[in-house]
């Protein structure tokens, strides 16, 4: 007999445990975490705690081992993910930080939009560095 390890999360937390599993030879399982909440709902009386998560997952093991696929910590794709989501992060944080300088452009400059379609562009650049504040306008 061999034992096997369900894990729910294989991608974040659970991704260490999985990598040490399978580092020393151990079957790792991935368990959709809507698998095991389906298995939770089933039953007359609902919990959710952790105990109850583990033997809802092993419940899971128990009646889909066949169809479960295999858990690949190692795996390229999810460097890749890791990438996306700093990269979305970053793409998120830069368009926060673009609308808070149109608000303090607009506050100071209230047409400043009229002088060049870009902040950043040729024309903006060099205004902002003649012009670096309202104090030095002589407009």
């Amino acid at each position: 007999m061999t034992p096997v390890f369900g894990l729910e999360d294989v991608g974040g937390y659970g991704r260490s445990l999985a990598q040490f599993l399978t580092d020393h030879g151990q079957v790792v399982k991935e368990v959709n975490p809507a698998l095991s909440y389906a298995e939770r709902k089933c039953h007359m009386t609902t919990q959710k705690n952790d105990s109850w998560d583990a033997e809802c997952v092993a419940c899971i093991l128990l009646y889909k081992l066949n169809h479960l696929l295999d858990a690949k910590p190692h795996g390229l794709f999810w460097s890749i993910q890791q990438l996306v989501t700093r990269r979305n992060a970053l793409v998120k944080a830069q368009g926060a930080l673009k609308n808070q300088l149109h608000i303090q452009l607009s506050h100071n400059y209230p047409s400043y939009k009229k002088l060049s379609s870009e902040v950043d562009g040729k024309t903006a650049l060099a205004f902002w560095k003649q012009y670096p504040s309202v104090l030095h306008n002589t407009l």
